[in-house]
């Protein structure tokens, strides 16, 4: 769907109850004051079984324009992979604006909107996310996912997880970096790996820096 009006249907606005249903789009739709009957179950994207491909972006799921609509949540989703809800209007339904059984990991969740304080929306990425300057020849400050492979997650100033391994990038003359990682067990891991001189990029194992790492 796109650039359509969904208004004052009886339940759900958008209905997906198919599990062989797969790689849905719904962008910059109006999904207005649904749930007329007031069922409990009621909202403005109902999503009853796991779904492989959806994305919700830029549209506006509320219930603020019409009175009779009672939207419970503004997106209700039982589960599914390869999700993504991104920059739309959630405010105004009557429970709040995303209801996600879908595990974390699976999904993509950006920069949406909610007028209410006690309804934060949060935000989910996946993988590692890079904070650069232009100047910084591809250093980088990196938040660094959880990963079971060593039950890590953390900060990082030059190095990032990829798979198996850490990465280190070159400013042109050194190739080192630190780590601030922290463990499910509550520790706190303090990692530095000093520069081999090069201007080349390296990586290291994930056993090298386990090895490196002084516990808190």
């Amino acid at each position: 769907m796109r650039s359509s009006k969904i208004r004052a249907n009886t339940g759900c606005g958008v209905l997906i109850d198919d599990p062989n249903v797969a790689d849905v789009s719904i962008n910059g739709d109006k999904i207005l004051s649904n749930n007329v009957g007031n069922s409990d179950n009621g909202n403005g994207v109902c999503v009853t079984e796991p779904v492989d491909g959806l994305s919700v972006s830029h549209s506006t799921i509320t219930n603020r324009f019409e009175s009779w609509g009672h939207q419970k949540y503004a997106i209700s989703i039982v589960g599914g992979k390869n999700l993504r809800i991104d920059h739309n209007d959630l405010d105004g339904n009557e429970k709040g604006t995303i209801s996600s059984s879908a595990q974390l990991g699976t999904y993509v969740q950006d920069g949406n909107t909610n007028s209410s304080a006690a309804d934060p929306i949060d935000n989910y990425y996946l993988g590692s996310i890079g904070a650069f300057s232009p100047a910084g020849r591809g250093v980088a400050s990196w938040l660094i996912p959880y990963s079971t492979l060593d039950g890590l997650g953390g900060l990082g100033l030059n190095v990032r997880r990829v798979g198996r391994e850490w990465v280190f990038a070159s400013d042109g003359t050194k190739n080192g970096g630190s780590a601030l990682l922290a463990g499910t067990d509550g520790s706190l891991n303090v990692v530095a790996v000093p520069s081999s001189g090069s201007a080349s990029p390296r990586t290291l194992s994930r056993a090298i820096i386990y090895l490196t790492r002084p516990r808190v």
